[in-house]
This record gives structure tokens, C-alpha cells and sequence, in this order.
């Protein structure tokens, strides 16, 4: 019975051994699948967006936050930011045909880094006023509406009309003594303008955006991504804002910024109509052409 009994015991403990040994084995296993998968999302996250895009998993966060601070940034301005943006009353009276989606009249406010982010605003009484998207100082004609400066075909920015923006190439050329009533793609003013090539090859491009911060001279007419402003002076701008991805984030949430963008290559002319010193300019715009981007 004794002996029996022996046996059934060690019967026993090598059976839990086994089990133990078993249980740890699975363990180590499931430890090693997760290291596994945590690397295999790792090396995904490094080759999406140059290393600068990573899962989202908590799924509820990134709703909340896409409702709540994402979509506010690309919103349309509200009926007291469209007050305080309206144009001088005799401006609207003496230009009663700009109105529409392919012209307009557009008051800009001088750009006072409300654009860059709380740590680097300056001005904050100003950036409070104007808080809506760009801060009035930034407007897209392909979309119509103000926005940041990424996405934006115009910036008033320290005396100077600006086009840089993000996967874009914005060409902008002053024009003098020519009429902005008749001014259209065939006119000769803009030959050379409307036959500029998009650039698919990244580093040509960005050679291009190179050479336009320094200016491409043409004859009489200078081809840059800035000139400054004046009074009564006319310009055009070429946008070509091409299509592609441009990954942003807040509040660790990551985005394509380009699905809140209308992506085109638009030809617009505008003339300065107003200005106040240190504080705005308003300009009555017409777009020229207008077609589909290409992608970079």
C-alpha cells in the first residue's frame, strides 16, 4: 500500500513539473509573440511617414479629439469672426460683381505668429481676437475660406504677399501697368506663368521651391514665392498644391492634413484695393483657371 502509494505521488509531482514547466513555456511564448508584434509595429511606424507615424489604439481617444480639436482647426469662420473679417461697406458697394466661389473680396490681417503654436505667440491679445483657422492673415482661393498657412494660396506676412505652403508650389508675379479687368490666362503677361511644368520628382521640386525663394527673372516680370505689398498694385499667383499625404498631430492623434484640403492647381489674379498700415490689406480676387493637381 506504502508503495503504491510512492508511486502515485511521484505520479504526481512529475505531472505538476510537467504542467508547471508547460504553463511557464506558454508564458514565454505569449511574452515573446507580444515583444514580436510590439517590433513588427515599431518597423511599421518607422517606414510610415519617416518615422513620424504611429498606431493610434485607443480608438475612442482619437474620435473624441477628431471631433472635439482636429476639425475646429479647418472649420469656416463664424458669424462674428465673418464681421470682424468683412470688408470696409464702400469696398463691398464699389465691387458688386466679386462674389461667388471664383472671385471675391478678401481682407487680410498682418500675420503675427498666432499660426505657430501658443509657444510662440507674441501677441496674444491679437491671436484671442483673431482665432479663427490662419488668423485672418491666410486664404485659400481653391477652397474659399481662411486657413493656416499650410494650406493657404495667400499670406500677409511683415509687409509681403507669401505662397509657401505645405506640398506646394505657389508662383507669384507682380504685374505693372497692365488692367486687372481683362487680365486672363492668355494674356501675354502670363505665357510664361501658365507654362511653368509641376514638378514630379521630389528633389527637382524641391530645387524649384529653392529657386523661387531666390526669384526666377523673366524679362520685366520677377517669379517668387513673395514680393511686397502695394497699394493698388496687381498680381497673380500660380498654386499648384499637389496631392499626396501630410501627417500632423495633436494631442497624440495623427492626421492626414491634406483630407481637409482641396487640392488643385489654380491661376488667381488679384489687386490690393486697401490698406492699413501695419494691420491689413484687402484685395478683390478673380480665378483664372482652374484644374486637377498632380501627385507627388
Amino acid at each position: 500500500m506504502k508503495r503504491t502509494t510512492s508511486i502515485l505521488a511521484l505520479i504526481l509531482f512529475v505531472t505538476t513539473i510537467g504542467f508547471s514547466q508547460a504553463q511557464q513555456q506558454t508564458d514565454t511564448e505569449a511574452e515573446q509573440r507580444k515583444a514580436e508584434e510590439a517590433a513588427f509595429n515599431a518597423r511599421v511606424s518607422a517606414l510610415r511617414n519617416n518615422g513620424k507615424q504611429r498606431f493610434i489604439r485607443d480608438r475612442y481617444k482619437e474620435t473624441r479629439v477628431y471631433q472635439e480639436d482636429i476639425v475646429r482647426l479647418y472649420r469656416d469662420l463664424d458669424k462674428d469672426e465673418r464681421e470682424l473679417l468683412a470688408p470696409a461697406s464702400d469696398i463691398l458697394r464699389s465691387y458688386p460683381d466679386f462674389t461667388g466661389k471664383k472671385r471675391g473680396i478678401t481682407k487680410l490681417i498682418v500675420d503675427r505668429g498666432c499660426d505657430m503654436g501658443p509657444e510662440f505667440v507674441v501677441a496674444k491679445d491679437h491671436c484671442e481676437k483673431y482665432g479663427m483657422p490662419g488668423a485672418g492673415s491666410s486664404y485659400s482661393f481653391r477652397s474659399n475660406m481662411y486657413r493656416n498657412r499650410r494650406l493657404a494660396d495667400v499670406s500677409y506676412s511683415e509687409g509681403k504677399f507669401t505662397t509657401k505652403g505645405v506640398w506646394k508650389h505657389g508662383i507669384l508675379i507682380a504685374l505693372n501697368n497692365v488692367s486687372f479687368d481683362n487680365l486672363s490666362v492668355d494674356s501675354p503677361e502670363l505665357k510664361t506663368l501658365v507654362g511653368f511644368s509641376a514638378e514630379m520628382d521630389l528633389e527637382k521640386a524641391a530645387a524649384f521651391e529653392g529657386h523661387l525663394a531666390k526669384g526666377i527673372a523673366g524679362g520685366n516680370i520677377v517669379y517668387k514665392d513673395s514680393h511686397p505689398v502695394r497699394n493698388d498694385a496687381t498680381y497673380v499667383v500660380r498654386s499648384i498644391a499637389y496631392r499626396g499625404e501630410h501627417w500632423e498631430m495633436v494631442k497624440e492623434v495623427e492626421y492626414d492634413e491634406l483630407d481637409f484640403d482641396k487640392r488643385r492647381d489654380v491661376i488667381v489674379a488679384f489687386r490690393v484695393v486697401e490698406m492699413v498700415p501695419d494691420e491689413s490689406v484687402t484685395i478683390i480676387w478673380k480665378v483664372l483657371s482652374d484644374s486637377k493637381a498632380p501627385k507627388l
